[in-house]
């Protein structure tokens, strides 16, 4: 009996510890109400203070828009995506678990988009629509009117419409940058700390990157404003001027320049731009979806057409109509810029037409469902600025060697000192190794 009675003591203890052990477990999981361990659930206070965005994304026919990248608090380099997505098949879009307050939405496509700013209120969710326009980039800098050094954590504002503004600074060489902004004018704006305040007008060319310089002014205070006026009135003036002016100009002209002409044409109910050598004869054909400028391509002896392209099927029509007309010839390439590079090697995978393509700051996503090594029937030229944080240098290599893994030639540049988007310098060497490119391999 007695070693009976310690069985059933030791069965009993064992079984309080048990549960003892539970209990503890429970309130250091955040199980307990009042318990010290609770803070560690992630879900109480976070979702308190979000909240959703939804919205319908439509072309500039009126259309949904499918496929078009969605970004959330992007646009500008200097800014760090939160959040990406991209339109369904009905032009629909949503984010989860936003925090509350003011973010812009920023949506594009080949060289469309449209920008909008939206309150996120905890707990609901806000709904932005949004219809694309015709887009392009602005890169500038910031620079003192005395001494034309570079100004930088500058405060650059563009106010493209009455209800949006956005915000960025330049950089430590001065240098900003606003991607995806509507074509037309708008006012931009530069001010900092001891030097006066700035806005001048910049007009946005669709597809194009529009480069604006903004010089301030010391603020008026006694000593330093004598100083530094006298001594670099006459050296640094020239220098921004002089490389401006004269460093894309001998790259995209020369003596064999072609004079050209610009004609519409409507494919699958869309309309594009034919711009071509005003000769006779037949010119490799270049599909420009967005980056490079179509006349001075067709200056180089090529017929090119350039347009709004919604999908590969209008694509697949558009190279066959460039083929059929009597000034192109049977080659036709393709090039595009950010997500219209990536559409572009789309393209050619998925049609099979295409001669060559010449690929800037764009990546293809799984959604893509495309093998380089495999899928694609052309040489691809690579290009990428080595400050780009949307398609890296190292991303971008990763595609190349994908590439050529696969037996198909391939090139690829690193531009020095760029980022997502050029400067007129970068941009007309690009330019004129993408002509060199394409007439190895169309001509």
């Amino acid at each position: 009996m007695h070693k009976k009675n310690r069985r059933v003591m030791f069965f009993l203890m064992a079984t309080a510890l048990t549960l003892l052990s539970f209990a503890i477990l429970y309130t250091g999981c955040g199980g307990g109400s009042g318990g010290s361990g609770g803070g560690t659930n992630p879900t109480s206070s976070p979702t308190s203070a979000t909240g959703s965005i939804k919205g319908n994304v439509l072309d500039v026919y009126g259309q949904p828009l499918a496929d078009a990248q969605v970004t959330l608090d992007f646009y500008d380099k200097n800014k760090t995506e939160k959040a990406s997505t991209v339109t369904d098949s009905n032009g629909d879009y949503s984010f989860d678990d936003v925090s509350s307050g003011s973010h812009q939405i920023t949506v594009y496509k080949n060289n469309y988009s449209a920008t909008s700013q939206v309150t996120v209120t905890s707990g609901s969710t806000s709904t932005s629509d949004m219809q694309v326009e015709p887009s392009g980039t602005i890169a500038g800098s910031v620079k003192s009117e005395s001494t034309g050094n570079p100004i930088s954590a500058a405060t650059v504002e563009i106010i493209f419409d009455d209800t949006l503004t956005l915000t960025t600074s330049s950089d430590s060489s001065g240098l900003f940058e606003f991607l995806y902004i509507k074509q037309g004018t708008h006012t931009i704006k530069a001010e900092k700390s001891g030097y006066q305040s700035k806005s001048q007008s910049v007009t946005v060319t669709a597809g194009q990157t529009t480069n604006t310089a903004i010089k301030l002014s010391v603020s008026s205070s006694p000593t330093p404003t004598p100083t530094p006026t006298a001594t670099a009135t006459t050296s640094p003036t020239p220098t921004p001027t002089a490389t401006a002016t004269t460093s894309p100009t001998p790259t995209p002209t020369s003596t064999s320049d072609y004079s050209t002409v610009e004609e519409s044409t409507t494919i699958s109910g869309y309309t594009f731009t034919i711009t071509r050598p005003n000769a006779t004869g037949e010119f490799p054909g270049i599909m420009v979806l967005n980056g490079m400028d179509a006349a001075t391509l067709a200056k180089k002896g090529f017929f090119v057409l350039s347009g709004y392209m919604p999908d590969t099927t209008v694509a697949s029509a558009a190279i066959d109509a460039m083929k059929a007309n009597s000034h192109c010839s049977d080659k036709v390439g393709v090039t595009g810029f950010s997500a219209d590079a990536a559409m572009a090697m789309v393209i050619a995978a998925n049609t099979k037409k295409i001669g060559a393509v010449v690929e800037m700051n764009g990546l293809l996503v799984p959604e893509n469902n495309i093998d380089l090594s495999t899928d694609m029937p052309n040489p691809v030229f690579f290009i990428t600025g080595e400050n780009d944080t949307l398609a890296s240098p190292t991303d971008t290599t990763a595609m190349y060697n994908k590439l050529i893994s696969g037996g198909q030639p391939g090139e690829l540049y690193i531009v020095p000192g760029e980022g997502h988007g050029y400067s007129t310098s970068a941009m007309a060497t690009i330019t004129a190794k993408a002509i060199v490119f394409f007439n190895k391999y169309l001509r």
